[in-house]
């Protein structure tokens, strides 16, 4: 009788765990949840600099600062046509063959080839589309986020005077002194993260890079003790790897361990004139508008400067 004793127990033990797993797998299945993935054209940078760019599976679309519509083509420029009249910028793909776009003051979404439009918010600012969750600014300029599975917004209780963005399940924003503070996917713990005089930032890697009082600085927010580096001077910029596109009284490249390290280094001048739009593609190339709002395209190893319309 104890022999079978013996073996009932560890097979009533491997069955519970059995259950318990099971349990659990449904759970997570049947429960909402917050996906913080980069969504196509929220590439570090993009949003900050209005979002008028956005490489999805090799094909570009481009909306011009100051003008509206949304434009795709080729990588290499060709088969460039409008395909949209309404847009002004904050391209983001989200899913299949769709794309949400900031109209006027309200978010909207259309297909590929700009058929179907339609509008999903009448009033959002700033728009940031994570995973299934846009994060936006309603008419009083609180952040809320509305849920495109279920169709209904939340009001957060929190009221940016400036950029936000939504990093690793927690927002960060710019108060009314310009400083960077951070609260959760809820709204909670609101809490200043570093005082600067910020006039915009973005996040890459370890690092939060961001311009106050004209500097571009770099913040490693792995460290105990938070300490920013200056860069160069710049007004609005693009990082991808170590390389950074920025303009101050003019467009440049630069290679920023050389900037840091070597007193002796110049960047690389583009353009005397200041350009805007400053983007990534999230692989190997920069994406800008020149002086002329020409959409233009540049190798992160400072090579093959390319105006592609």
């Amino acid at each position: 009788m104890e022999n079978k004793k013996g073996v009932f127990a560890p097979v009533l033990f491997v069955l519970f765990l059995a259950v318990v797993i099971c349990f659990t797998a449904v759970t997570i299945y049947r429960t909402p949840v917050e996906v913080t993935t980069v969504t196509a054209g929220n590439y570090p940078g993009n949003l900050m600099n209005g979002g008028h760019f956005l490489n999805d599976n090799g094909v570009l679309f481009y909306s011009v600062p100051g003008e509206t519509g949304i434009y795709s083509c080729e990588t290499n420029g060709s088969d460039n046509e409008k395909i949209n009249s309404t847009a002004s910028g904050y391209l983001q793909v989200v899913g299949k063959n769709q794309y949400y776009y900031q109209k006027g003051d309200a978010l909207a979404v259309c297909n590929y080839d700009g058929t179907g439009e339609k509008e999903i918010l009448s009033y959002a600012k700033q728009p940031l589309v994570v995973g299934g969750t846009v994060y936006y600014l309603d008419v009083s300029g609180e952040l809320c986020k509305y849920s495109l599975k279920y169709e209904k917004s939340t009001n957060l209780g929190v009221f940016p005077a400036g950029q936000f963005l939504v990093y690793s399940q927690t927002v960060y924003y710019l108060d009314d002194e310009k400083n960077i503070r951070t609260c959760s996917l809820t709204g909670e713990e609101d809490r200043l993260f570093y005082e600067a005089n910020v006039d915009r930032f973005m996040i890459y890697g370890q690092y939060i890079y961001y311009i106050a009082d004209g500097q571009l600085f770099s913040l490693q927010m792995t460290t105990e003790t938070l300490f920013a580096n200056k860069i160069t001077a710049a007004t609005s910029f693009a990082i991808w790897d170590k390389y950074v596109i920025f303009n101050n009284n003019g467009f440049y490249y630069a290679d920023m361990n050389e900037l840091v390290n070597n007193s002796q280094y110049q960047p690389k001048k583009l353009y005397a004139e200041d350009c805007r739009g400053l983007s990534v593609d999230g692989e190997d190339r920069f994406y800008f508008f020149n002086p002329d709002n020409r959409l233009c395209t540049l190798q992160i190893d400072g090579s093959g400067l390319t105006v592609l319309n």
